[in-house]
C-alpha cells in the first residue's frame, strides 16, 4: 500500500511538470502601413491576429500565425521589402513543414534567411516568403489567414525565448490587408502572453497566467503527500 502511495504522489508531481509547459502568444498590435491598415500608421493599440509559439522537443517549436478576419495574408509590391512572415531567432535554425490554410504542403510560401530590412520595422533573421503562386497586394485575393510551421535549431536546443526582438523592438512581422482595406507591414513589439491550452488568441503585452494543475493531478498528489505525513509520523513514533 506504501508504495502505491508513493507512486501515486510521483505520478501527480509528474502531471502538474506536464501541465506548466506553455506556448508563447504574440499579438500583432503595432500597424506599420503607410496610411494605416487598422487604427492608424504607428500606433500599437491593434490586433491583427497572434503568434503561437509551442515548445515540440528540446530543439523544436512550433510556429503558428492567425491572422484576424477580415484582413488577410498578402504579398505588397510583390514582396519588395515585404514579407508575408518574418522574425529572429539568436540561433541557427531551419524551417520545414510549412502550411498554409489553403494547401498542405503550402504550394504559396517557402522559408529561408533575409538578414535584411521589412518596411518601416527594421532588419529581421528568417522569412517565410511568397512564392511565384502569390497575388500581389490588395489587387489579388490574399494567401488566407493562417500560417503554420516547424523551426528546428540546426545544433543545441531551441526554447521559447530563443525567439527575440530585433533592433527595433519588433518580435515578428507579416505583410496583411488590413480592414482598412491598405496593405503593408503589421508587427507584434510587446511582451507574449502565456497559455497552457494550446493558441488563445490572446492581447498583446503584460505577463500571462501560469499553468494550472488539472483537479485530478491535483488529488493524486495530495493523496500522495498524505502518505509521506503517515510514513513520516509511524517512524517517528517507532522511535520513540
Amino acid at each position: 500500500m506504501r508504495k502505491i502511495l508513493l507512486l501515486a504522489a510521483f505520478f501527480g508531481l509528474a502531471l502538474i511538470g506536464r501541465h506548466a509547459d506553455a506556448d508563447s502568444i504574440y499579438t500583432l498590435n503595432y500597424d506599420s502601413c503607410t496610411g494605416g491598415c487598422g487604427a492608424g500608421q504607428g500606433t500599437s493599440n491593434n490586433n491583427f491576429g497572434y503568434i503561437d509559439l509551442s515548445q515540440v522537443g528540446s530543439n523544436q517549436v512550433q510556429v503558428t500565425l492567425q491572422i484576424t478576419d477580415p484582413s488577410y495574408i498578402v504579398n505588397t509590391g510583390n514582396g519588395t521589402n515585404h514579407a508575408p512572415f518574418a522574425f529572429n531567432t539568436d540561433t541557427a535554425i531551419t524551417i520545414s513543414n510549412i502550411v498554409d490554410g489553403v494547401s498542405s504542403p503550402s504550394t504559396y510560401f517557402s522559408a529561408g534567411a533575409i538578414n535584411a530590412g521589412v518596411s518601416g520595422l527594421g532588419t529581421f533573421n528568417y522569412e517565410i516568403a511568397c512564392t511565384s503562386s502569390c497575388s500581389p497586394g490588395a489587387s489579388g485575393g490574399g494567401e488566407g489567414t493562417y500560417l503554420s510551421f516547424l523551426v528546428t535549431a540546426q545544433s543545441g536546443a531551441l526554447g521559447l525565448n530563443d525567439f527575440i526582438a530585433n533592433a527595433n523592438g519588433f518580435y515578428f512581422a507579416s505583410d496583411i490587408i488590413g480592414p482598412s482595406g491598405k496593405t503593408g507591414e503589421v508587427a507584434a513589439n510587446q511582451s507574449p502572453t502565456t497559455t497552457t491550452g494550446g493558441s488563445s488568441g490572446g492581447g498583446g503585452g503584460g505577463s500571462g497566467s501560469g499553468a494550472v494543475p488539472e483537479p485530478a493531478s491535483l488529488t493524486i498528489m495530495g493523496a500522495g503527500l498524505a502518505a509521506l505525513g503517515a510514513i513520516r509520523r509511524r517512524r517517528i513514533k517507532s522511535r520513540n
